[in-house]
């Protein structure tokens, strides 16, 4: 692994343990699943900006996070695919349609609540929620809808909120680097 991959991979996961543990601690209403989690932004903007060194990272970082807060072994393990495919659906659309990571008017801010909000979310509440309810931990009819649809809800919240401002100030910084803003897939 060459040092700069390293340092990405160590920064993104910093920064997504700091993120994502302040948000388990502000807001949480049970089963592990805070009101506003920002460690969304770091597995979405690190998908789309470092490709599969920040959809790693992202997958991982949760690790960090449910250990520091007390999470158990399914919070641990079972959400790392949910955290998985957070990273990695924007990290993929971007790519396949060809768009630069910033965020281009109308347009380009659409794409976005689209790819790296709405999508992302709703796919990592169903996998993060259905391994609570295969654990054993939530209930299938009773805890299922409200636990996805919160989990869904927040994290769109918290990427819109802090990935566009992201995406639109700090990438024109990395324009010049080509790896950076292309991504490198593993």
């Amino acid at each position: 692994m060459k040092p700069r991959f390293l340092v990405i991979m160590l920064g993104l996961l910093l920064a997504g343990t700091l993120l994502g543990t302040l948000g388990t601690f502000s807001l949480p209403i049970g089963s592990g699943i805070s009101q506003f989690w920002p460690g969304i932004m770091v597995q979405v903007v690190g998908g789309i900006w470092f490709g599969g060194w920040g959809v790693l990272a992202g997958a991982i970082f949760p690790i960090f996070v449910n250990l520091l807060s007390g999470g158990g072994a399914v919070h641990v393990l079972g959400f790392i695919p949910a955290n998985f495919v957070q990273g990695l659906i924007p990290a993929l659309a971007f790519r396949h349609f060809h768009m630069s990571p910033r965020i281009p008017g109308r347009r380009g801010l659409a794409f976005y609540a689209l790819w790296g909000a709405a999508v992302p979310s709703a796919m990592g509440a169903l996998l993060g929620v259905t391994a609570l309810v295969l654990s054993g931990e939530a209930d299938f009819l009773r805890d299922f809808p409200r636990l996805a649809s919160v989990w869904a809800l927040a994290n769109t919240f918290s990427s819109l909120l802090l990935g566009v401002p992201t995406l639109r100030v700090l990438t024109p910084l990395w324009e010049d680097a080509d790896l950076l803003v292309r991504g490198y897939w593993l």
